[in-house]
């Protein structure tokens, strides 16, 4: 377990096996963003965590370089 605070962005089938991963491991999910999934992107979800481990495609339709412009880790 680490004291990271994860988030995971994109909740398609390869965010949602390491959002089972990461939960076997006890670590914690701050949040999911997927904003098709009606997960969108606000303020709070990026302050909630340190690291985001993103599952995207380029026609995702949202742009994950706010992560990068708020100092996170992807």
């Amino acid at each position: 377990m680490s004291n990271l605070r994860f988030g995971i962005v994109g909740y398609g089938r390869m965010g949602r096996l390491v959002e089972q991963a990461l939960s076997e491991r006890k670590d914690h999910i701050t949040r999911v963003i997927d904003p098709g999934e009606g997960r969108p992107w606000n303020d709070a979800s990026l302050r909630e965590m340190d690291s985001a481990i993103c599952f995207t495609s380029p026609d995702a339709g949202y742009e994950t370089s706010v992560l990068t412009d708020t100092g996170r880790h992807l």
